[in-house]
């Protein structure tokens, strides 16, 4: 297939230099091998090239850098890049105070956390909005002239129906893509990063290294702190997380694995909970039986983001309590249904739902969660906001 050719060479199909930017692969699909007399001539031209460069020649080439992110491949750029195009890496952007120019995902989703975040200021008016295939046009991509494109080159198929030669012409006249797939796996393969490792390349392409690290470190004494606390495995509950949408009266539900390499699970991950269905063989839908068989302590939807409190009780809480069947599950007689952050989840998003998973599964330990996003008093927070908001400014 033409697109698996695509993923085996990578960044070789993309050449070409845009908006100051080079890609490394331009050369490969056309570079023959040297004699040694070219090769020994080529060394000597640089070796005066070398010689007789200018300071300014030298900090220029000093100042160009590479990124490496699959399945794109390896891009130089000869300058820092000021603007983005993105899709759902809007919030790794906005870690590091650099809101994107255009982007295909929602942007609603991700303000009411950056509203919790004093300093961290932003106008989503002054951002172009691309929803919908139609609006997946080339003629966008050169309208929002960005600097770079962090959305992975394979959702241009699934969202507009472009072929390799339409990414091609892309990144040589416009931007490189170098965003990669995360939430889930696309096309039978594995996302290639976990979310710090796409992090660490996002901090690469805008130069923000010393943030990262202050970042990381951050991250880790929040996780770490969290972690500490939950109660031994053997008393760690259940859960199934269900995506899609919940429509109790459909009787139709589909799980995600817990386990996989996926976002819209990263927080359950990370506060230990097991997987209802992990010894259930689950391709696509259940009903209510098998949903009833794993009888999971708790049932998760990846809606922090864009759903509501009012909408996970009076909707989905309410409508498995008023099903015959849906009202057997002990987690609905328990009134456990909770929501975690899901596709959209960057950094920032991560440690608030990582906090609202916390005190919606154990709120024993971490206290009760209030329902909506934003209620939780200060000495209630599990992170420090304001050493949050000073990260993502760059004090550091």
């Amino acid at each position: 297939m033409q697109r698996r050719k695509y993923l085996a060479v990578s960044g070789s199909l993309f050449a070409g230099g845009v908006a100051g930017c080079t890609s490394d692969s331009s050369d490969a699909g056309n570079s023959q091998p040297a004699s040694e007399n070219d090769t020994t001539g080529q060394q000597q031209e640089n070796e005066t090239e070398s010689e007789t460069s200018s300071e300014s020649d030298s900090e220029s080439e000093s100042d160009s850098y590479s990124v490496t992110v699959q399945p794109y491949g390896s891009h130089t750029f000869e300058e820092v890049p000021e603007t983005y195009l993105t899709q759902n890496w809007i919030d790794f952007g906005m870690a590091f105070n650099i809101a994107p120019k255009a982007t295909g995902g929602f942007i609603s989703p991700n303000t009411k956390f950056y509203d919790l975040l004093p300093g961290v200021e932003w106008n989503p008016d002054e951002i172009t909005q691309v929803e919908g295939r139609s609006n997946y046009s080339k003629e966008t991509f050169y309208q929002v002239d960005p600097d770079v494109i962090l959305v992975d080159p394979r959702h241009m198929e699934y969202w507009a129906d472009w072929n390799d030669q339409d990414i091609q012409e892309i990144a040589n006249n416009v931007a490189p893509f170098l965003g990669s797939q995360l939430h889930t796996p696309i096309m039978g393969e594995d996302p290639y990063y976990d979310m710090y490792e796409a992090f660490e390349k996002v901090a690469q392409i805008f130069q923000r290294q010393e943030q990262f690290a202050a970042w990381e470190q951050f991250h880790n004494e929040v996780l770490d702190e969290v972690q500490s606390r939950l109660p031994p495995e053997e008393e760690r509950p259940t859960a199934t997380l269900l995506i899609n949408g919940i429509q109790p009266d459909s009787g139709n539900f589909t799980p995600a694995n817990i386990n996989g390499k996926r976002k819209d699970t990263h927080t359950l991950r990370q506060l230990g909970v097991k997987d209802a269905f992990a010894d259930m063989s689950v391709d696509g839908q259940v009903g209510y039986e098998a949903l009833l068989q794993v009888d999971p302590d708790y049932i998760v939807e990846p809606s922090l983001s864009r759903g509501t409190y009012d909408r996970l009780r009076n909707q989905i809480l309410s409508g498995f309590q008023n099903n015959n069947k849906g009202s057997q599950l002990t987690a609905i007689q328990n009134e456990n249904v909770v929501r975690v952050a899901g596709t959209f989840m960057g950094p920032i998003i991560e440690l608030f739902s990582l906090e609202a998973g916390a005190k919606q599964i154990y709120p024993e330990e971490f206290g009760e969660w209030p329902g909506p996003v934003g209620e939780l008093s200060e000495d209630e927070q599990l992170f420090d906001r304001d050493r949050l908001t000073d990260i993502i400014l760059g004090n550091v």
